[in-house]
């Protein structure tokens, strides 16, 4: 940190950013990873709507409580962010292993094939 700034506060500031950012990324990797998968199967449309509605109550709402509320301030926003990322790609995960994608990729094959 030190090879962009010696203030002592943003160095601190930075350092919990970072740790945050060690438990935020396999959240993140999950969630992107399975929707792509699910988009590559013709499921797209819940991905949008599950993603949209968890950024909006997750990381807006989190944001406010963690960041505004209890005072954390950007690291509040961070932890925020990194428990949107795990819910949404919780939800990802399920849709995923319960098939929920499996009715949409049949449709998309049959379509495609008709095309043919």
């Amino acid at each position: 940190m030190q090879l962009f700034t010696n203030d002592p506060a943003i160095i601190a500031q930075a350092t919990q950013l970072l740790w945050i950012a060690v438990l935020l990324e396999p959240g993140r990797t999950c969630n992107i990873v399975i929707i792509i998968a699910l988009r590559a199967a013709g499921d797209a449309r819940f991905p949008v709507v599950a993603g949209a509605a968890s950024m909006l109550v997750v990381m807006g709402g989190g944001a406010w409580f963690f960041g505004v509320h209890l005072g954390w301030g950007l690291v509040g926003v961070w932890i925020a962010y990194t428990l949107d990322e795990w819910v949404r790609g919780s939800m990802m995960a399920a849709r995923w292993f319960r098939w929920g994608w499996l009715p949409h990729a049949v449709r998309v094959r049959r379509s495609a094939r008709g095309a043919l």
